[in-house]
């Protein structure tokens, strides 16, 4: 069966609902690629294009991030980028407003809520930015 005879998808509904002249299977299996001829189908796909992993979209938007844009990405994989951000709460906010002892401050205990605001608050004064 060729989707291309089909001018949209309501044609194609209507056709497999009225017809029993096609299996399940042959939908899912040997001419799947057909499907993406159809043009409601072609404009789903150029809508969500960023979501598809290798796609020219995707790439051009990684070609335009600067070098810094890079490294701030790579911050978040580096456990120092997050102790300095606590470290930077510590010194600029806690002497205002405690939210924890510090004796008592575990990062395995914290709740997680409290520990994003921590980092939130010390990104404030992130000198790297």
């Amino acid at each position: 069966m060729r989707y291309q005879r089909f001018s949209s998808i309501e044609h194609l509904t209507s056709y497999i609902i009225n017809s029993n002249n096609i299996q399940p299977s042959q939908l899912a299996g040997e001419s799947k690629w057909d499907l993406g001829k159809l043009p409601q189908i072609k404009y789903l796909v150029s809508r969500n294009e960023d979501l598809l992993a290798n796609t020219k979209r995707v790439d051009s938007r990684i070609e335009k991030l600067s070098s810094n844009d890079l490294k701030n990405i790579k911050n978040i994989y580096d456990p120092n980028f997050w102790a300095k951000l606590i470290r930077l709460y510590i010194i600029h906010c806690s002497r205002d407003e405690i939210a924890f002892y510090l004796k008592d401050f575990n990062l395995s205990t914290i709740s997680q809520s409290l520990l994003n605001a921590i980092y939130c608050l010390g990104y404030l004064y992130f000198d790297q930015k």
